[in-house]
């Protein structure tokens, strides 16, 4: 179990309940998705454990020829906003999920090859 994981099951422990209909089509997988995205526990975890990791990357770079992305979305957190590192630019939203995957915009470019 790695650290994360470890973090987000202290944070919300009824991530380890699973569907028990065996014939829902639902993954764990998707299942976990679902139930990350409507708890406000795990999204505040997340956004911790975010600005740990920016932080860290700032301080002590990333790997030669590669680039991570900070994202901002203004809306979470009831328009406090909050950001996050993804590997590439195409913005997925953790903190709405598929109500608003698109929402939030490229902040930062870290490691970014400068010519």
């Amino acid at each position: 179990m790695t650290a994360v994981t470890a973090l987000l099951l202290m944070q919300c422990p009824q991530l380890l309940a699973q569907p028990t209909d065996a014939n829902d089509p639902v993954t764990l997988k998707d299942y976990l998705t679902s139930a990350a995205l409507n708890n406000a526990g795990l999204k505040a975890a997340f956004e911790q454990l975010s600005n740990e990791m920016i932080a860290v990357v700032r301080q002590f770079g990333i790997a030669e020829n590669r680039v991570l992305y900070r994202l901002h979305c203004p809306m979470a957190f009831n328009n406090k906003g909050a950001d996050w590192l993804q590997r590439d630019e195409d913005t997925r939203n953790p903190y709405f999920g598929a109500s608003m995957l698109k929402c939030g915009q490229i902040a930062e470019a870290i490691g970014a090859k400068t010519k």
